[in-house]
């Protein structure tokens, strides 16, 4: 890769919620950025693929750069599976003759430290721990996704909800706790917009009727359910957090595995005790209070973003010449 060519870096940080570009002129610092949807690899391969691509299109369009003068950095949740990245590659490259594919944890590592070591504890959709340390080594923790892993993230609470609301909806009892009444009604009324879900009505005389076409929505439902879905109940957990025993259950729950995530990735111990320790991502702010003093105290802002460290992977590159 000749680096003289290369006067422009696309960054691009793909999650589970949302997918953002920044576009750098290395000349003249200026800058262009664009917003999408969700693009995690883990979920819909084929649509992220596509949507990554049409984003990274539409910025250079905006500038009115070419894509041989663009080095192309992307962070992207699901990166890690070597077959969907190559995938993503393969994709992108038909477009981008320079194509950098990393795990979004990897982005968000040197933004949040700027390039400094620091332990990066990304909670959003999914979760992960990532660690650069003194040495310039690269460490990631957890990251195996909605089926199996992600324990403590959005996702993660969601399903929890979920299966505790249809636990009780069994039993008859969601009415006794007002975050599982207002998840069966959710659930129940799926395809209609948002804000206009009336509550379940269980009438006298209608509820065989009923009872069936709520089980039949939910059921349709979960068939279908994306991690971003069952994320989407996560903000209505902390918001029955002081009404509901069973969303202060799941909030302590996930504290514990974020607590258990960061010890993973090396905090308070021995090697790495002395490393700064950030938390991100959209879950970041809300779980905060639930979390222990010890680790709480210990946290400090992130320095930047995922965006900001494609950037900065970008420009070592060109300076090195050589892949992180």
């Amino acid at each position: 890769m000749k680096n003289q060519s290369i006067t422009f870096i696309l960054a691009i940080d793909a999650g589970g919620t949302k997918t953002l570009g920044l576009l750098k002129c290395l000349g003249t610092e200026q800058t262009w950025s664009k917003r999408t949807a969700s693009a995690s690899l883990s979920h819909d391969l084929d649509k992220s693929c596509k949507r990554i691509d049409e984003l990274a299109k539409a910025l250079l369009i905006e500038a009115s750069c070419d894509a041989k003068n663009t080095l192309l950095v992307c962070g992207v949740a699901g990166g890690g599976n070597h077959l969907k990245r190559q995938s993503l590659f393969e994709r992108l490259s038909l477009s981008f003759p320079k194509v950098r594919i990393y795990n979004d944890g990897i982005t968000s590592l040197y933004g949040a430290g700027r390039g400094k070591p620091v332990i990066v504890l990304a909670m959003g959709t999914g979760s992960i721990a990532t660690r650069l340390d003194d040495r310039g080594t690269v460490s990631r923790f957890g990251g195996w996704g909605f089926t199996a892993g992600d324990l403590g993230s959005g996702a993660y609470m969601g399903k929890q909800l979920v299966s505790n609301a249809l636990v009780q909806y069994d039993k008859r009892q969601i009415k006794c706790d007002i975050l599982l009444s207002e998840t069966i009604s959710r659930l129940s009324n799926v395809a209609e917009s948002e804000g206009d879900k009336p509550h379940l009505r269980m009438e006298r005389g209608n509820e065989n009727n009923e009872e069936e076409n709520t089980n039949q929505a939910i059921a349709n439902w979960i068939q279908t359910a994306t991690a971003t879905e069952y994320a989407s109940f996560a903000p209505l957990i902390f918001e029955y957090a002081e009404q509901s025993e069973y969303a202060i259950k799941i909030i302590n729950d996930a504290a514990y595995w974020i607590e258990d995530l960061a010890r993973t990735a090396g905090f308070k111990s021995k090697e790495f005790g002395d490393l700064d320790i950030v938390i991100i991502g959209g879950l970041s702010q809300a779980i905060k209070p639930y979390l222990s003093d010890n680790l709480s105290n210990a946290l400090i802002p992130a320095k930047g973003s995922s965006l900001d460290g494609a950037i900065y992977i970008g420009e070592k590159i060109l300076k090195v010449n050589t892949i992180l």
